[in-house]
C-alpha cells in the first residue's frame, strides 16, 4: 500500500464570514492511496477556526 498526500490552499470564490472572522482561503489536503493496482483519491479540510484532534 502506498499513501501520498499534497497540502493545498484553496481560494474561495466568495468570502466566508462568521461572526468572529472572514477568510478567502481554506487549507485542504488531497490524498491518494494505491493497493493491488487500485487507486483511490480523497480530500480533507480543517478550517482555521477548528482544532485538530489526533
Amino acid at each position: 500500500m502506498k499513501l501520498t498526500y499534497t497540502p493545498y490552499t484553496l481560494m474561495l470564490k466568495h468570502q466566508f464570514t462568521l461572526s468572529s472572522s472572514s477568510r478567502r482561503t481554506t487549507p485542504v489536503v488531497i490524498s491518494r492511496i494505491e493497493l493491488d493496482g487500485f487507486v483511490g483519491y480523497g480530500e480533507a479540510s480543517l478550517p482555521p477556526d477548528r482544532k485538530s484532534v489526533v
